[in-house]
């Protein structure tokens, strides 16, 4: 694993870099404070359903939102970010269907960039349920039991 280290006065940001196929890069920054210690900062998870419908309107959420971050969102495609940019929860309007994924940028009240926050999302075509209702009997006469049985 190859590791890079990028810092400013007050954030370190330490990247591991795959050295074989299959392993997701990860970067984690470092708040570092006074004498030198430090805290690692990660923006939490994206909560909502990975699974959404064309033309459906998705709400998406960091799972442990900061009072103070604001948070930047975007998508690959398929979709519109109709309310919620800069919040903790947006809001998606899925316009295409696929696969494509979700991000959330935190910038801290102090002015520092969090590593992304990224949720993977697949875009189906709405299915349109049928269903069939057959009597037990057909033709009944008045006062007859008819069961229904629905398919």
């Amino acid at each position: 694993m190859l590791l890079s280290l990028q810092t400013n006065r007050s954030i370190a940001q330490a990247t591991a870099l795959p050295l074989k196929e299959g392993v997701q890069q990860v970067t984690k920054s470092i708040n570092i404070l006074s004498g030198g210690q430090g805290s690692v900062l990660d923006t939490p998870p994206i909560n909502g359903d990975p699974e959404a419908c064309l033309g459906y309107l998705s709400s998406y959420a960091i799972s442990i939102p900061s009072g103070t971050s604001t948070y930047n969102w975007s998508i690959s495609g398929g979709g519109l970010i109709v309310s919620g940019n800069g919040t903790s929860q947006v809001n998606i309007n899925w316009t295409s269907t696929g696969n494509y994924f979700i991000t959330a940028q935190e910038t801290t009240a102090g002015g520092s960039t969090l590593p992304q926050a990224i949720l993977n999302i697949t875009v189906y075509l709405p299915s349109t349920p049928t269903v069939t209702i057959s009597p037990d009997h057909n033709p009944s006469c008045a006062g007859d039991a008819v069961t229904f049985t629905a398919t």
